[in-house]
């Protein structure tokens, strides 16, 4: 018996260009992924952004509870957010801070220094913030004190309402945090579901003024507190002193992640009324009095986000 031996049956690999269309397909699905990847863990980051802010409410609410008023916006060399650190699991640190006899400036050294420098408390920090958490400022911060992506508002300016002062950055004393002054709720009279008391600050905002002003030659420029985010000034004599210069509060002026026009309002870290902005696509976060998150788009009305910048200045506006 005779076999034949059938012709063409060895095994071949791939040519080049197979190679080739093979790894261009595998590229193309890639790119097409990469996308998709990029977008669900930018909204994992916001949603752990907008979880920070209701901790942040429950933490201010709780403290009102306590004490029947919400926190100092800034006094004694502190902001509210030192206040809050109890209500944030962060009491051990808090009963180690000395109140009496040391600052919360991060380019001076004292007997606060060993818990704050590079210490960061996530609650403070947003996830999709491109901002170092830890800043050095060029200098004014070598400590490297946390820098805060969470504003509180003190009220807005050119409103008819209210007192505003400008100097090196504006603060009006129409808002729910202050200066010097404790606010309960029930000021809140506009409706505390109305009235927004903190907000974003995490991201640059750009500058639009003349040139020659830059901060460390930087035409963008982040939140407030450019000493670190706990700071609060030791002079509120107006003029002669350091009422604009301070960190944790923020005063409205212009829209959500708008171009600075003005260097001194808020055009400079140490501004206290820099822009609220932040990295997520078309707005920022807000935490209203009652505690609700709302997300506020970077083309709301002027007038409207100024008006629930405002704990009482009886025109209503909603963010629902």
């Amino acid at each position: 018996m005779t076999f034949c031996r059938l012709s063409g049956s060895s095994k071949r690999g791939f040519t080049l260009i197979e190679l080739l269309v093979v790894i261009a397909i595998i590229a193309i699905l890639i790119a097409l992924l990469l996308p998709a990847v990029q977008q669900a863990r930018e909204a994992a980051r916001r949603t752990q952004c907008k979880n920070n802010m209701k901790q942040l409410g429950l933490a201010i609410h709780n403290y009102h509870d306590v004490h029947d008023q919400m926190p100092l916006g800034t006094l004694n060399r502190h902001n509210w957010r030192i206040a809050i650190l109890p209500m944030l699991d962060q009491a051990p640190a808090y009963t180690q801070l000395n109140f009496t006899s040391a600052g919360f400036r991060g380019d001076q050294t004292d007997a606060n220094t060993t818990i704050l420098r590079n210490w960061k408390v996530a609650a403070f920090a947003c996830p999709s913030s491109p901002l170092e958490t830890n800043p050095n400022y060029g200098g004014w911060n070598p400590n490297r004190y946390q820098g805060h992506h969470y504003a509180a508002v003190a009220g807005a300016n050119n409103t008819g309402y209210g007192n505003c002062l400008d100097f090196y950055g504006v603060m009006c004393d129409n808002g729910p945090f202050q200066i010097n002054r404790k606010e309960r709720l029930a000021d809140l009279t506009d409706g505390s579901s109305n009235v927004m008391v903190v907000a974003e600050q995490s991201n640059k905002v750009a500058w639009t003024g003349s040139p020659g002003w830059e901060f460390e030659g930087n035409r963008t420029q982040g939140p407030s507190g450019m000493r670190g985010g706990w700071y609060g000034p030791e002079n509120l004599d107006g003029p002669t002193g350091t009422y604009g210069q301070t960190a944790g509060v923020a005063t409205v002026i212009y829209n959500p992640n708008a171009a600075c026009g003005d260097f001194f309002q808020c055009g400079v870290t140490y501004s206290n009324s820099t822009n609220l902005a932040s990295a997520h696509t078309g707005g920022i976060h807000v935490l209203m009095g009652d505690g609700a998150v709302r997300f506020v788009s970077d083309n709301i009305d002027l007038t409207t986000f100024k008006r629930v910048a405002m704990r009482a200045d009886g025109n209503v506006a909603s963010l629902e």
